[in-house]
């Protein structure tokens, strides 16, 4: 969460849930026993609880206002931290899923409150129970780092745009989907020293904001020279690198502590005036 790297990546249909991606090999099979996984309210789902408890793996999740009922009265509560006992709902297809996997019925989590800045609550729930070990304040930090991974995201999206495919076919969708994962990890690298070079001469200058590399800038830049510094053994790679160097500091932007921006509600007809006249379509 903290390098902007892709360890493992995984692209399926759109009719599969996400959870069928974070079980993928491709990307279970990237983690193991001991490891953190910090994930988002959209994860906050039994069958992904039970299946890392069974296999080692620690779990830190956001959960929405209205999940499970034990969350739902924590939430109502005035407790801060809890230790809970989660049990598998009664639906049909956790019901099964924990059946066909040999899962537990039951898992011990605990649930942690905190208030934001804007004063709106949110709840935790964590698989490291042991308040001694693992102190409360710590899982707060913890998940403020996963902002970094939605600003990944973010880049994928709209600067890497990696839903803008050169063809039709399944072969040519993957290969654009991890050219594109392989050209933002090798972005991420190569403008690392850059950006560190940038923050020590601002802090010797005295400067109040840091500043950062440009990504849509350094993806344009590293797009022009992908082959030469890959594929071809004749360029200089000392040479590249200069030249990368050079355009990765242009037009840096500024990290400015304290700046928000509200999520504005779009409503179904300005998504689709989005998708149809305003989003960048192959030529």
């Amino acid at each position: 969460m903290l390098n902007d790297l892709g360890v493992a990546s995984a692209i399926g249909p759109s009719h599969k849930s996400e959870k069928s991606l974070i079980f993928n090999e491709a990307l279970w099979g990237k983690t193991k026993r001991g490891d953190v996984l910090v994930l988002d309210r959209n994860s906050a789902d039994y069958t992904i609880i039970a299946r890392a408890s069974q296999s080692g793996r620690e779990l830190v999740i956001r959960c929405p206002r209205q999940s499970f009922g034990v969350v739902n009265e924590f939430w109502k509560s005035k407790d801060r931290d809890r230790r809970v006992v989660l049990t598998v709902p009664q639906s049909a297809k956790p019901q099964s899923y924990v059946k066909e996997n040999g899962l537990a019925e039951s898992v011990n989590v605990r649930l942690l409150k905190f208030k934001l800045e804007n004063g709106e609550e949110e709840v935790l729930l964590t698989s490291l129970c042991d308040g001694r070990k693992y102190r409360r304040e710590e899982f707060y930090k913890v998940y403020g780092w996963r902002w970094r991974d939605e600003t990944y995201y973010d880049r994928i999206k709209n600067i890497f745009e990696v839903e803008r495919f050169s063809g039709q076919t399944e072969v040519s969708i993957k290969q654009d989907f991890y050219g594109v994962i392989l050209l933002a990890n090798l972005e991420s690298v190569l403008s690392r020293d850059t950006e560190q070079e940038m923050r020590e001469e601002a802090k010797e200058r005295g400067n109040e904001t840091m500043p950062q590399v440009n990504h849509a800038v350094s993806y344009v830049a590293l797009t022009g020279r992908m082959v030469s510094l890959l594929a071809d053994e004749k360029s200089p790679i000392e040479e590249i690198m200069r030249d990368l160097k050079r355009l990765f500091r242009t037009n840096p932007t500024r990290q400015r502590k304290g700046r928000k921006y509200e999520r504005e509600t779009l409503t179904h007809a300005r998504k689709l005036r989005y998708h149809r006249y305003t989003k960048r379509v192959i030529a």
